[in-house]
């Protein structure tokens, strides 16, 4: 069966938790703080703009969140607990969910 990339609230309840790493990956001037106030049970927190983009001097050299170094990524993945076995599920503060695999 193959699941679909967007996951629900009520489908995440009912998930289980076993190698699973829930990511808030909000962004904005209050994300963190949002984040500290509500975010879902077990969420750990990245920064957008500095975990998870590599934002170049000029914007129109890559675009406004383009993926950090291959480097920086693994590093961020790793301190997140992310492993080959992991499935996670990042959400952000502007009404998306995705998992990914």
């Amino acid at each position: 069966m193959k699941l679909s990339p967007i996951i629900n609230t009520e489908d995440l309840a009912a998930l289980n938790r076993e190698n699973v790493v829930i990511v808030d990956a909000g962004s904005g001037g209050s994300a963190y703080e949002s984040y500290l106030h509500e975010h879902l049970d077990g969420a750990l927190y990245v920064d957008l703009n500095n975990d998870l983009t590599q934002i170049p001097k000029n914007i129109k050299s890559g675009g406004r969140h383009p993926l950090p170094s291959l480097e920086k990524f693994a590093e961020v993945l790793m301190s997140l607990g992310i492993t080959q076995d992991s499935q996670v599920i990042v959400y952000d503060n502007k009404n998306a969910s995705i998992v990914m695999e």
